[in-house]
């Protein structure tokens, strides 16, 4: 199967039997759904706000305290 997305737009067109201008028809519509599926994302949920926060938080170098009791990051002007 071919990478769609090495492709330029007129050799996928190419590939497809189709031109900018008129699309697919319909029954190479079908032909593709049939084939591939149907085009649509599926929802994976995603990251709640906490999990948001302690991927912040985490990844964050930072030391606490210092002579002025400050949060200093990592590599910052002391």
């Amino acid at each position: 199967m071919r990478r769609w997305y090495d492709m330029d737009a007129a050799d996928a067109l190419r590939e497809l039997h189709s031109d900018c201008s008129e699309g697919l028809s319909d029954e190479q519509a079908v032909s593709q759904r049939e084939k591939f599926g149907p085009n649509e994302l599926v929802e994976t949920g995603g990251r709640g706000p906490w999990r948001i926060l302690w991927e912040q938080l985490s990844g964050a170098k930072i030391f606490w305290g210092g002579n002025d009791d400050s949060i200093r990051r990592v590599g910052s002007a002391q």
